[in-house]
């Protein structure tokens, strides 16, 4: 029989081994980074964007290994030191399918946007916002809400079930074991992530400008193009019908173009735009000033 102190003893024990854990990750990952990384880093892809794969598998990962250890804790503390063995077949699915997700996300990704490596794509991890998770080519898709929708729903309900469970005063070590999972919510949880990947399947090839830095400036000026799929190799800068298409090698990469202002643009405001092969962006607008209002 479990007692209040605990139950309430193995739950503070779960929660400090998790967060130990994430502790111990991120310091992991700041030294081999060489720069602090946060909580919310760790739902990042490799190209620096927030990963809406990544992060259901770390909230299931961190429920699991919640519910194992608070459950462990508790047989020790009933005598039982050996831990629970019995591992529910839908959990085991889930985690599969919450590990796969990613991985075959990021599969996707680099034949969508061409990544070649990490360094080579990333434009900075603080130009990313937290929210972009949630698109697709700039906009809010179905499959990706519906994917985070349900995740969270399974997890408060397999919360709910383990808190159910471990509040019956008459449980017994035997019966001490990992809750298993609704088999419709496993069926929901893998609909939701196919139509996640479908989704981005979909629309592989969308290139986007996201920004121009700075958005105005005069010529002969270098400025930066960040977006999305530009191509790992060279293509064609638009701006406002000048076309610039020689570029150093480290000009040009999928994430971010450097070009400098074309000499012959009279102060106004232009469209620009990034072409390669079959592929035209949207234009984004930059604003040419005239080089005697630059602040000296």
């Amino acid at each position: 029989m479990v007692s209040g102190d605990q139950l309430g003893l193995a739950v503070i024990i779960g929660l400090a081994v998790d967060f130990s854990i994430l502790l111990l990750v991120q310091m992991m990952f700041t030294r081999i980074k060489g720069e602090k990384i946060g909580l919310k880093d760790l739902v990042r892809a490799p190209d620096g964007h927030y990963s809406l794969a990544y992060l259901q598998f770390f909230l299931w990962t961190f429920v699991v290994v919640f519910a194992f250890t608070t459950i462990y804790m508790l047989r020790v503390q009933l005598g039982e030191f050996v831990p629970p063995t019995d591992m529910p077949r839908n959990i085991l699915i889930l985690m599969g399918i919450s590990v796969t997700t990613p991985v075959i996300s990021k599969e996707v990704s680099k034949v969508k946007y061409g990544i070649g490596s990490e360094e080579k794509n990333d434009t900075g991890k603080h130009q990313h916002k937290f929210q972009e998770m949630f698109l697709e080519k700039g906009k809010p898709t179905l499959t990706r809400y519906q994917m985070f929708a349900w995740t969270v729903v399974s997890i408060l309900i397999y919360l709910i079930t383990l808190a159910t469970m471990l509040g019956d005063p008459n449980l017994t070590t035997e019966e001490l074991i990992l809750p298993n999972i609704d088999p419709a919510l496993v069926v929901l949880m893998g609909l939701s992530q196919g139509g996640y990947l479908g989704g981005k399947i979909v629309t592989a090839g969308a290139m986007k400008i996201s920004e121009i830095l700075p958005s105005a400036g005069t010529k002969g000026e270098e400025v930066s193009i960040l977006g999305i799929n530009f191509g790992d190799q060279k293509g064609i800068v638009d701006f406002g019908g000048k076309r610039i298409k020689d570029f150093e090698d480290n000009q040009w990469t999928n994430t971010r173009i450097d070009v400098k202002v074309p000499e012959d643009l009279k102060p106004a405001k232009y469209g620009v735009k990034v072409k390669f092969a079959d592929r035209t962006s949207e234009a984004v607008e930059f604003g040419v000033k005239p080089k005697e209002l630059e602040v000296k």
